[in-house]
């Protein structure tokens, strides 16, 4: 028997979750435990209530978690009228929880495709990008898939050098190479390197620039509904949370791309705002783009060509071969300083990346990923991945969801809408 209390997953408009590993996954994530601090806790659960199989049974309790959590967030912000004190306080909530959901996602993905032996460093040094390369916002949060696992696995197995080079924070680039067991990487657009073998960071960018981006910082938080991503601390990620559209042929649309959690979008700031805010504050040093969720503003003089290069510089040598594979106009740069460079089939910037001498795989995102890792290893067999014994339903569901979204495109959903066996349903 379980007793709980309104607000802790019993109650009315509650899950009414009667598994104990719930309320474990939501007291992590509300406490924000590390590694060492969950296992204690669930040790010390065992401990007490002999509940053995509780490790089996967390981690799809945590994605449970999570994206209530994401959801209770968003409804409340946009539930009533709230004070600029409350609307940060449920946007804090919002943010811990897909943070959340991408480590322990990455986590569990880590333990089924990373490395067996401790990273290290050696040429040919391969270098991700992650969003759209390694991640996909398929499930309300990013996350790798099935054909992503596969690709790392296989990049593993031929003992090939991996780093990151993505505009996420310092923070979740060394989870995803602790989830991965990756070498390191390049943060938040080229602006700080992480070795993790050798377990230190260091800045590329000068404290006069620090400086701006610290006053930019303090002018966009008293502008009214702009949000700011606080795990930045090289650059600004900055955004505005919106209602989703009601048009359901826009709904259907943004689906196909990704899937969202609750009635709420982040969405990039105005353009003239940023522009403006920068001209008016004298911000020479920093420069800014839009994504499809948000604003950044990074350093002027930095960017992935100056970042991938300088890690390799740091951690190898300089002129050692260098293996590029990214998706976006940003991660040119990166391209022209690498020896080759892999971008899948989505790229917008296709022309601009073969004058580069890109070669262009013929799939999407994690499948082009996988594509990529073949021809960079030489490899034409299939990559099966670990499935550890006595593996839980909802792990083996998780999985299943994961070889799902490898087959998600627009073209099937056409396909789906426009056949007629679909509609047979409403017909007599």
């Amino acid at each position: 028997m379980k007793t709980g209390y309104h607000g802790h997953a019993l109650g009315k408009t509650q899950l009414n979750v009667i598994d104990p590993a719930y309320d474990l996954a939501e007291t992590i994530l509300s406490f924000a435990l590390t590694s060492e601090e969950e296992d204690r806790l669930i040790s010390r659960y065992i401990m007490h209530s002999e509940d053995v199989g509780i490790r089996a049974r967390l981690f799809i309790n945590k994605l449970l978690a999570g994206l209530w959590t994401m959801e209770m967030a968003l409804e409340q912000l946009f539930s009533a009228a709230q004070f600029p004190r409350q609307q940060e306080e449920q946007h804090r909530r919002f943010l811990a929880a897909w943070d959340f959901l991408a480590v322990q996602s990455a986590r569990f993905c880590g333990a089924h495709c990373r490395p067996s032996q401790p990273a290290f460093w050696q040429a040919p040094l391969v270098v991700l990008d992650v969003d759209g390369v390694i991640d996909r916002r398929i499930f309300g949060y990013p996350c790798t898939t099935a054909a992503g696992m596969q690709a790392l696995s296989l990049l593993a197995r031929h003992g090939c050098s991996v780093a990151l080079n993505t505009a996420r924070s310092v923070c979740e680039v060394r989870d995803y190479c602790e989830a991965y067991g990756l070498a390191g990487g390049v943060a938040e657009g080229g602006a700080y390197l992480w070795d993790a073998v050798a377990g230190r960071g260091r800045s590329l960018i000068e404290h006069k620039t620090m400086a701006q981006l610290d006053r930019l910082r303090k002018e966009l938080l008293r502008i009214p509904g702009v949000f700011l991503d606080d795990r930045h601390g090289y650059s600004i990620r900055a955004y505005m949370i919106e209602t989703k559209p009601v048009s359901s042929l826009t709904r259907i649309l943004n689906s196909i791309r990704s899937f969202n959690v609750g009635e709420g979008v982040p969405v990039p700031l105005p353009t003239l705002v940023i522009s403006q805010l920068l001209t008016s504050l004298r911000l020479d040093r920093l420069s800014f783009y839009p994504t499809t969720i948000d604003t950044a503003i990074v350093a002027k003089g930095v960017d992935k060509g100056i970042g991938s290069t300088a890690l390799r510089d740091w951690v190898l040598e300089p002129g050692a071969e260098m293996i590029a594979v990214g998706d976006t106009k940003v991660d040119l740069p990166m391209f022209r300083v690498a020896t080759r460079s892999y971008a899948p089939a989505h790229i917008h910037c296709r022309r601009e990346a073969q004058l580069l001498g890109c070669v262009i795989s013929r799939y999407r995102y994690q499948r082009g990923l996988l594509d990529i890792v073949r021809a960079i290893v030489k490899c034409g067999s299939q990559e099966h991945l670990r499935e550890p014994a006595n593996q839980s339903d909802g792990e083996s569901l998780f999985l299943s969801l994961l070889r799902a979204a490898d087959r998600l495109d627009a073209g099937a959903v056409g396909r789906a809408l426009f056949d007629r066996a679909s509609f047979r349903i409403f017909m007599r």
